[in-house]
């Protein structure tokens, strides 16, 4: 099993975003901790020397919580809202620079386009299947939604047998039936890229 430290928007990813990581390496995670973006400025470190600001401190912070805690690695998942393009490549070089400073462990980004629930609607059979929806239902394209995903999905929910469960049970449960293969806008999603760092940072976790 690898324990792994999740760094995530909200409380509706807190399951969905470990589950597609379980796909991802074909192999069993477990949550070590998971820290919402927004608890970043409470976050305290025994460390003193400069960690910068914002989200590029918190991911700083969380990976070096990570290493106290023995942990196998980090996992950090932002949205990409509106006027926030910059935050990713941010999040990276602080990711190059943490290194810089010997704070070596897997650390996997992804960025959501523009939220996580995208990343689930792009395979429709997992959405269906988890939501219990009969094959003919039509789950729009990620590439054609009008409304947000977040609300396109809340819709979904409320349309099944499932309405008025927590959400983020059903987005875990959703999680679990995705296919790469089968998400066919995942490049324009963010879900590519994500997948391949994932890849890369845990290769040596991977089971085939």
């Amino acid at each position: 099993m690898t324990r792994i430290s999740f760094l995530l928007d909200g409380e509706r990813d807190e399951l969905a975003v470990p589950n597609l990581v379980t796909t991802l390496i074909h192999k069993e995670v477990s949550v070590a901790q998971t820290t919402f973006w927004k608890q970043g400025k409470h976050l305290r470190t025994r460390r003193f020397h400069k960690l910068g600001r914002g989200y590029e401190r918190t991911l700083k912070l969380v990976v070096r919580q990570a290493i106290d805690q023995d942990c196998d690695g980090v996992v950090a998942v932002i949205d990409r809202d509106k006027g926030k393009d910059a935050r990713f490549a941010k999040l990276r070089a602080a990711r190059e620079d943490g290194r810089a400073a010997q704070d070596r462990i897997p650390t996997a980004i992804g960025e959501a386009n523009p939220h996580l629930e995208v990343w689930l609607l792009d395979d429709p059979k997992a959405v269906k299947t988890a939501l219990g929806l009969h094959n003919s239902h039509e789950v729009p394209a990620v590439t054609k939604l009008d409304d947000s995903p977040k609300n396109t999905l809340d819709a979904m929910v409320r349309a099944s047998s499932r309405a008025g469960e927590k959400f983020a049970l059903i987005a875990g449960e959703i999680a679990s039936e995705i296919d790469l293969g089968r998400c066919n806008h995942a490049n324009h999603t963010g879900f590519a890229d994500f997948a391949d760092d994932v890849s890369a940072e845990f290769a040596g976790h991977i089971e085939r």
